[in-house]
Protein backbone atom coordinates (compact mmCIF):
# COMPACT_ATOMS: atom_id res chain seq x y z
CA UNK A 1 0.00 0.00 0.00
CA UNK A 2 1.35 3.39 -0.87
CA UNK A 3 1.95 5.63 1.83
CA UNK A 4 -0.21 8.11 0.66
CA UNK A 5 -3.02 5.34 1.28
CA UNK A 6 -1.79 4.17 5.36
CA UNK A 7 -2.00 8.21 5.28
CA UNK A 8 -5.46 8.34 3.90
CA UNK A 9 -6.52 5.86 6.20
CA UNK A 10 -5.34 7.07 9.97
CA UNK A 11 -6.21 10.77 9.48
CA UNK A 12 -9.63 12.09 9.47
CA UNK A 13 -10.76 14.07 6.82
CA UNK A 14 -11.58 17.99 6.94
CA UNK A 15 -15.05 17.18 7.19
CA UNK A 16 -15.31 14.24 10.06
CA UNK A 17 -16.34 15.39 13.52
CA UNK A 18 -13.25 15.92 15.85
CA UNK A 19 -11.55 13.31 17.65
CA UNK A 20 -9.73 14.14 21.19
CA UNK A 21 -6.12 13.72 19.59
CA UNK A 22 -7.22 17.15 17.77
CA UNK A 23 -7.88 20.68 19.17
CA UNK A 24 -8.61 24.06 17.51
CA UNK A 25 -9.12 27.46 19.03
CA UNK A 26 -12.68 27.24 18.97
CA UNK A 27 -13.56 23.32 19.59
CA UNK A 28 -13.45 20.86 22.72
CA UNK A 29 -12.02 17.54 23.44
CA UNK A 30 -14.01 14.50 24.16
CA UNK A 31 -12.92 11.80 26.49
CA UNK A 32 -12.95 9.05 24.37
CA UNK A 33 -9.50 7.18 24.05
CA UNK A 34 -8.10 8.23 20.65
CA UNK A 35 -7.11 5.14 19.40
CA UNK A 36 -10.79 3.32 20.13
CA UNK A 37 -12.57 6.09 18.17
CA UNK A 38 -9.63 5.76 14.98
CA UNK A 39 -10.42 2.33 14.77
CA UNK A 40 -14.76 2.65 14.60
CA UNK A 41 -14.23 5.42 12.36
CA UNK A 42 -12.35 3.03 10.32
CA UNK A 43 -14.61 0.09 10.68
CA UNK A 44 -17.57 2.96 10.09
CA UNK A 45 -17.15 4.69 7.10
CA UNK A 46 -14.96 3.59 3.50
CA UNK A 47 -11.39 4.88 3.13
CA UNK A 48 -11.34 8.57 2.60
CA UNK A 49 -9.52 10.92 0.30
CA UNK A 50 -6.69 12.14 0.95
CA UNK A 51 -7.21 15.64 1.57
CA UNK A 52 -4.01 16.71 3.26
CA UNK A 53 -1.25 17.69 1.85
CA UNK A 54 2.60 17.81 3.65
CA UNK A 55 3.83 21.40 4.24
CA UNK A 56 4.95 23.19 1.35
CA UNK A 57 8.53 25.07 0.23
CA UNK A 58 6.63 28.49 1.93
CA UNK A 59 6.00 26.26 5.67
CA UNK A 60 9.55 24.44 5.74
CA UNK A 61 11.92 26.69 4.06
CA UNK A 62 13.62 29.57 6.69
CA UNK A 63 12.93 32.95 6.36
CA UNK A 64 15.46 34.33 4.22
CA UNK A 65 15.65 38.24 4.09
CA UNK A 66 14.56 39.95 1.44
CA UNK A 67 15.58 43.09 -0.30
CA UNK A 68 14.37 46.32 1.94
CA UNK A 69 15.63 49.90 2.75
CA UNK A 70 18.42 50.36 4.75
CA UNK A 71 18.06 52.80 7.70
CA UNK A 72 20.00 55.92 8.04
CA UNK A 73 23.40 54.91 9.78
CA UNK A 74 22.71 51.51 9.98
CA UNK A 75 24.49 49.99 13.30
CA UNK A 76 24.85 45.94 13.62
CA UNK A 77 25.76 43.90 16.30
CA UNK A 78 26.46 39.95 16.10
CA UNK A 79 25.99 37.89 20.19
CA UNK A 80 25.64 34.78 21.21
CA UNK A 81 23.44 33.75 24.08
CA UNK A 82 25.30 31.56 26.09
CA UNK A 83 24.31 29.80 29.49
CA UNK A 84 24.08 26.55 31.55
CA UNK A 85 20.68 24.42 30.88
CA UNK A 86 17.47 26.30 32.76
CA UNK A 87 19.54 29.83 33.08
CA UNK A 88 16.61 31.53 31.14
CA UNK A 89 18.11 32.32 27.65
CA UNK A 90 14.95 31.67 25.93
CA UNK A 91 12.88 33.30 28.44
CA UNK A 92 14.82 36.48 28.44
CA UNK A 93 15.09 36.72 24.02
CA UNK A 94 11.15 36.12 24.27
CA UNK A 95 11.24 38.91 26.33
CA UNK A 96 13.30 41.07 24.43
CA UNK A 97 11.41 40.50 21.57
CA UNK A 98 8.19 40.93 22.75
CA UNK A 99 7.18 37.47 21.17
CA UNK A 100 7.79 33.80 21.33
CA UNK A 101 10.56 32.77 19.33
CA UNK A 102 12.25 30.21 21.67
CA UNK A 103 10.30 27.55 23.11
CA UNK A 104 10.72 27.43 26.84
CA UNK A 105 10.42 24.45 29.51
CA UNK A 106 11.54 23.43 33.02
CA UNK A 107 13.44 21.01 31.44
CA UNK A 108 16.86 21.04 30.30
CA UNK A 109 17.71 21.08 26.71
CA UNK A 110 14.74 22.46 25.80
CA UNK A 111 16.32 24.69 22.76
CA UNK A 112 17.58 22.16 20.90
CA UNK A 113 19.14 24.24 17.64
CA UNK A 114 20.70 27.27 17.21
CA UNK A 115 18.30 30.14 17.01
CA UNK A 116 18.66 33.23 15.53
CA UNK A 117 16.46 36.27 17.06
CA UNK A 118 16.33 39.75 15.52
CA UNK A 119 15.74 42.73 17.57
CA UNK A 120 15.80 46.16 15.56
CA UNK A 121 15.18 49.42 16.92
CA UNK A 122 15.89 53.10 15.49
CA UNK A 123 18.76 52.56 13.53
CA UNK A 124 20.47 49.95 15.53
CA UNK A 125 19.90 45.89 14.53
CA UNK A 126 20.52 43.19 16.94
CA UNK A 127 21.32 39.46 15.70
CA UNK A 128 20.77 37.06 18.83
CA UNK A 129 22.05 33.73 18.12
CA UNK A 130 20.42 31.50 21.22
CA UNK A 131 21.98 27.98 21.64
CA UNK A 132 21.67 25.00 23.52
CA UNK A 133 22.61 25.25 26.97
CA UNK A 134 26.54 24.73 26.93
CA UNK A 135 27.48 21.33 28.68
CA UNK A 136 30.86 20.71 29.99
CA UNK A 137 32.72 17.84 27.85
CA UNK A 138 32.86 15.09 30.43
CA UNK A 139 29.61 16.02 31.51
CA UNK A 140 28.20 14.66 27.84
CA UNK A 141 24.79 11.91 27.95
CA UNK A 142 22.99 10.18 25.53
CA UNK A 143 20.32 13.11 25.49
CA UNK A 144 23.29 15.74 24.95
CA UNK A 145 25.60 14.51 22.66
CA UNK A 146 24.90 16.37 19.78
CA UNK A 147 24.40 19.33 21.28
CA UNK A 148 27.81 19.97 22.87
CA UNK A 149 29.17 21.83 20.68
CA UNK A 150 26.61 23.73 18.92
CA UNK A 151 27.05 27.15 21.15
CA UNK A 152 30.77 27.09 21.20
CA UNK A 153 30.33 27.20 17.10
CA UNK A 154 28.38 29.85 17.41
CA UNK A 155 31.27 32.06 18.72
CA UNK A 156 33.01 31.75 15.70
CA UNK A 157 30.04 34.22 14.36
CA UNK A 158 29.03 36.80 16.49
CA UNK A 159 30.94 40.11 17.93
CA UNK A 160 29.77 39.68 21.73
CA UNK A 161 28.66 36.93 24.42
CA UNK A 162 26.02 37.66 26.64
CA UNK A 163 26.45 34.75 29.25
CA UNK A 164 22.96 34.18 31.24
CA UNK A 165 23.13 33.32 34.70
CA UNK A 166 20.75 31.97 37.17
CA UNK A 167 21.79 34.23 40.08
CA UNK A 168 19.83 32.32 42.67
CA UNK A 169 21.46 29.05 41.84
CA UNK A 170 24.72 31.06 41.67
CA UNK A 171 24.18 32.25 45.13
CA UNK A 172 23.46 29.57 46.65
CA UNK A 173 24.91 26.36 44.64
CA UNK A 174 28.07 25.22 43.16
CA UNK A 175 29.14 27.28 40.53
CA UNK A 176 31.89 25.00 38.85
CA UNK A 177 29.84 24.76 35.92
CA UNK A 178 29.53 28.36 34.98
CA UNK A 179 32.87 28.97 36.09
CA UNK A 180 34.63 26.40 33.55
CA UNK A 181 32.20 28.04 30.60
CA UNK A 182 33.44 31.58 31.85
CA UNK A 183 37.36 29.83 31.84
CA UNK A 184 36.17 28.43 28.15
CA UNK A 185 35.36 31.92 26.49
CA UNK A 186 39.39 33.17 27.78
CA UNK A 187 39.50 31.29 23.95
CA UNK A 188 37.87 33.36 21.49
CA UNK A 189 38.84 36.96 23.00
CA UNK A 190 35.65 37.97 22.53
CA UNK A 191 33.71 40.74 25.18
CA UNK A 192 31.48 39.20 27.26
CA UNK A 193 28.42 40.69 29.56
CA UNK A 194 27.42 39.09 32.38
CA UNK A 195 23.64 38.61 32.43
CA UNK A 196 22.56 37.66 36.03
CA UNK A 197 18.64 36.22 35.71
CA UNK A 198 15.90 35.91 38.24
CA UNK A 199 17.52 38.35 40.79
CA UNK A 200 14.00 38.97 42.38
CA UNK A 201 14.42 35.82 44.05
CA UNK A 202 17.58 36.98 45.73
CA UNK A 203 15.55 40.68 46.65
CA UNK A 204 17.91 42.27 44.69
CA UNK A 205 20.49 42.16 46.73
CA UNK A 206 22.89 44.09 45.30
CA UNK A 207 26.05 42.83 47.38
CA UNK A 208 25.23 39.15 46.81
CA UNK A 209 25.27 40.16 43.27
CA UNK A 210 28.45 41.76 42.93
CA UNK A 211 30.13 38.64 44.78
CA UNK A 212 28.73 36.49 41.76
CA UNK A 213 29.93 38.93 39.10
CA UNK A 214 33.64 39.28 40.92
CA UNK A 215 33.78 35.58 41.33
CA UNK A 216 32.70 35.42 37.55
CA UNK A 217 35.32 37.96 36.59
CA UNK A 218 38.34 35.87 38.31
CA UNK A 219 37.87 32.89 35.41
CA UNK A 220 37.12 35.40 32.32
CA UNK A 221 39.50 38.42 31.51
CA UNK A 222 37.23 39.18 28.34
CA UNK A 223 33.85 39.93 31.19
CA UNK A 224 33.59 43.42 30.51
CA UNK A 225 29.66 44.53 32.48
CA UNK A 226 26.89 42.96 34.55
CA UNK A 227 23.56 43.41 34.14
CA UNK A 228 20.78 42.36 36.71
CA UNK A 229 17.58 41.57 35.04
CA UNK A 230 14.50 39.15 36.09
CA UNK A 231 13.31 37.98 32.41
CA UNK A 232 10.19 36.53 33.59
CA UNK A 233 8.86 39.40 35.17
CA UNK A 234 10.54 41.70 32.32
CA UNK A 235 12.87 43.87 35.01
CA UNK A 236 16.28 45.37 33.75
CA UNK A 237 15.61 44.45 29.89
CA UNK A 238 15.98 48.10 29.20
CA UNK A 239 19.29 48.40 30.78
CA UNK A 240 20.50 45.58 28.89
CA UNK A 241 19.60 46.74 25.72
CA UNK A 242 21.23 50.62 26.04
CA UNK A 243 24.31 48.24 27.01
CA UNK A 244 24.00 45.94 23.77
CA UNK A 245 23.01 48.79 21.35
CA UNK A 246 26.59 51.01 22.61
CA UNK A 247 28.25 48.05 21.34
CA UNK A 248 27.05 48.01 18.03
CA UNK A 249 29.45 49.48 14.76
CA UNK A 250 28.29 51.01 12.01
CA UNK A 251 27.23 47.87 9.38
CA UNK A 252 24.02 47.35 6.95
CA UNK A 253 21.28 45.32 8.07
CA UNK A 254 20.80 41.91 7.33
CA UNK A 255 16.92 41.68 8.11
CA UNK A 256 14.17 44.36 7.44
CA UNK A 257 12.74 45.63 10.80
CA UNK A 258 9.50 43.19 10.67
CA UNK A 259 11.70 40.10 11.10
CA UNK A 260 11.93 38.60 14.28
CA UNK A 261 13.24 35.25 13.70
CA UNK A 262 14.19 33.14 10.20
CA UNK A 263 12.86 30.40 11.68
CA UNK A 264 10.55 28.03 9.89
CA UNK A 265 6.99 27.55 10.41
CA UNK A 266 7.07 24.53 10.63
CA UNK A 267 9.84 24.36 12.60
CA UNK A 268 8.04 26.49 15.12
CA UNK A 269 5.43 23.99 15.13
CA UNK A 270 7.41 21.39 16.08
CA UNK A 271 9.07 23.01 18.83
CA UNK A 272 5.80 23.61 20.21
CA UNK A 273 4.58 20.64 20.03
CA UNK A 274 8.20 18.77 21.35
CA UNK A 275 8.03 21.97 24.73
CA UNK A 276 4.61 20.47 25.53
CA UNK A 277 5.91 16.88 25.54
CA UNK A 278 9.40 17.89 27.98
CA UNK A 279 6.51 19.59 30.61
CA UNK A 280 4.26 16.34 30.40
CA UNK A 281 6.90 13.47 30.09
CA UNK A 282 9.26 12.41 32.53
CA UNK A 283 13.02 10.99 32.52
CA UNK A 284 14.34 10.39 28.77
CA UNK A 285 11.04 9.87 26.93
CA UNK A 286 10.30 13.31 25.39
CA UNK A 287 14.26 13.40 24.11
CA UNK A 288 13.79 10.43 22.05
CA UNK A 289 10.47 11.16 20.44
CA UNK A 290 10.77 11.82 16.65
CA UNK A 291 8.06 14.26 14.58
CA UNK A 292 7.20 14.03 11.10
CA UNK A 293 4.29 16.39 9.35
CA UNK A 294 2.08 14.80 7.53
CA UNK A 295 -0.53 17.38 6.97
CA UNK A 296 -0.33 21.13 6.31
CA UNK A 297 -3.15 22.60 5.40
CA UNK A 298 -4.89 26.03 4.88
CA UNK A 299 -9.00 25.73 4.99
CA UNK A 300 -11.85 27.37 3.22
CA UNK A 301 -12.46 29.63 6.30
CA UNK A 302 -8.73 30.09 6.77
CA UNK A 303 -7.82 28.11 9.93
CA UNK A 304 -4.48 25.90 9.51
CA UNK A 305 -5.11 22.70 9.90
CA UNK A 306 -1.59 20.82 11.00
CA UNK A 307 -1.11 16.92 11.01
CA UNK A 308 1.66 15.43 12.82
CA UNK A 309 2.87 12.02 13.71
CA UNK A 310 4.61 10.99 16.88
CA UNK A 311 7.52 8.26 16.58
CA UNK A 312 8.26 6.41 19.80
CA UNK A 313 10.47 3.42 19.92
CA UNK A 314 7.94 1.02 22.05
CA UNK A 315 4.36 -0.06 22.30
CA UNK A 316 4.84 0.67 26.03
CA UNK A 317 6.26 4.37 25.35
CA UNK A 318 3.48 4.85 22.75
CA UNK A 319 0.87 4.17 25.87
CA UNK A 320 2.69 6.87 27.52
CA UNK A 321 2.71 9.30 25.23
CA UNK A 322 -1.18 8.91 24.29
CA UNK A 323 -1.49 8.43 28.59
CA UNK A 324 -4.79 7.04 30.03
CA UNK A 325 -8.02 7.74 28.41
CA UNK A 326 -5.74 10.10 25.81
CA UNK A 327 -4.96 12.60 28.94
CA UNK A 328 -1.49 13.22 28.20
CA UNK A 329 -1.89 13.53 23.89
CA UNK A 330 -4.84 15.61 24.88
CA UNK A 331 -2.87 18.09 27.46
CA UNK A 332 0.20 18.35 24.66
CA UNK A 333 -2.31 18.88 21.21
CA UNK A 334 -4.64 21.69 23.49
CA UNK A 335 -1.13 23.76 24.86
CA UNK A 336 0.58 23.09 21.69
CA UNK A 337 -2.36 24.60 19.79
CA UNK A 338 -2.97 27.97 21.67
CA UNK A 339 0.85 28.85 21.04
CA UNK A 340 0.55 28.43 17.07
CA UNK A 341 -2.42 30.07 17.63
CA UNK A 342 -0.78 32.93 18.90
CA UNK A 343 2.50 32.48 16.60
CA UNK A 344 0.18 32.71 13.60
CA UNK A 345 -2.48 35.00 14.05
CA UNK A 346 -4.87 32.55 13.05
CA UNK A 347 -7.05 29.60 14.18
CA UNK A 348 -5.45 26.39 14.26
CA UNK A 349 -6.74 22.95 13.79
CA UNK A 350 -3.95 20.29 15.49
CA UNK A 351 -4.07 16.76 14.55
CA UNK A 352 -1.15 14.24 16.53
CA UNK A 353 -1.23 10.77 16.00
CA UNK A 354 1.50 8.32 17.95
CA UNK A 355 2.79 5.73 16.53
CA UNK A 356 5.86 3.21 17.20
CA UNK A 357 8.45 3.50 15.01
CA UNK A 358 9.48 -0.03 13.14
CA UNK A 359 12.76 0.77 12.17
CA UNK A 360 13.38 -2.57 10.49
CA UNK A 361 10.77 -1.94 8.16
CA UNK A 362 11.99 1.53 7.37
CA UNK A 363 15.46 -0.15 6.54
CA UNK A 364 13.99 -2.77 4.54
CA UNK A 365 12.21 -0.05 2.56
CA UNK A 366 15.08 1.84 1.33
Amino acid sequence: MSRARKLARLLPSVDEPIINNEVSSTDKLNDASSVDIVDKVRKSRPTPPLLIQPAGITATLPKIPHRFTQPEDPRLLKVAVLGTPNAGKSTLLNALLGEVISVVSDKAHTTRERILAVLSEGNTQILFLDTPGTVLSNKRTRLNRGLINASWQSLIEVDHALVVIDAHRAAYHSTYNESCLFDRLNDYELPVTLVLNKTDLLDNNDQLLQNIYHNFKKSCHYLKDTVNISALKKQGLDVLKEQLFSYAYPQEWVYPAETKSEMADLKKVEDFIRAEFLTSLRSYLPYIIKQENVGWTVLEDGSLRIDQVIYVERESQERIVIGKQGSVIKAVTRRACKAMVAAFKRPVRLYLTVKVRNEEKIRRSM
